[in-house]
């Protein structure tokens, strides 16, 4: 089973409307643990799999996209858990972690617009960014290949970021102090 479903809304946290981070977490956590519930007295029977999408942004959270990176990391801390619960009943988990890929989630983002003088054109730059750099993207078609590769494993990596630069990436984000990592991001975004 794959668990790829997902939305993102930007903006300033203190602006977004509670029915938007409540759907947020309905979709990217909510769904994932319910439909791995669901899923599991089928895959006990096939000693299964389950794959479930997570993002770069999980170790790497991106400012203006709080409940997006906060929702993956969740998908993971969810993942890792789940796979030691069903580890005796031969059920394996795995998360795929994407970086910035180029698909029609970057034009279904849900945005939040307001700006006011606590933060400028910071928002609207920083959304831009991230908008032309997902646009700019893997092409959707290297993440299934990866999604496949672990669904065809006999023993799946709990984690698999897709692509050398977001593994990199991703390392850099554990090995370097986690102030210079979020500076680092601050001043990108």
């Amino acid at each position: 089973m794959i668990n790829n479903a997902g939305m993102g809304i930007s903006g300033a946290i203190e602006y977004a409307p509670k029915k938007d981070v409540e759907a947020i977490f309905d979709v990217n956590v909510n769904a994932v643990i319910n439909v791995s519930g669901e899923a599991l007295k089928y895959l006990r029977k096939t000693q299964g799999r389950i794959i479930n999408v997570s993002s770069v942004a999980s170790v790497v959270p991106i400012p203006f996209q709080a409940c997006y990176s906060a929702t993956k990391a969740a998908v993971e801390s969810f993942s890792f858990a789940l796979s030691n619960e069903v580890k005796p009943q031969k059920v394996k988990v795995c998360c795929v972690r994407p970086g910035d890929t180029k698909t029609g989630f970057t034009a279904a983002r849900v945005k939040n617009a307001v700006t006011d003088d606590a933060y400028g054109d910071r928002i609207e730059k920083s959304v831009a960014k991230m908008e032309k750099d997902e646009m700019k993207g893997k092409d959707p078609v290297s993440v299934s290949k990866v999604i496949y590769k672990c669904m065809k494993k006999r023993n799946p990596p709990l984690v698999c970021t897709v692509g050398f630069g977001y593994k990199f990436l991703c390392v850099l984000a554990k090995l370097l102090p986690q102030k210079l990592v979020n500076y680092i991001v601050y001043k990108l975004y």
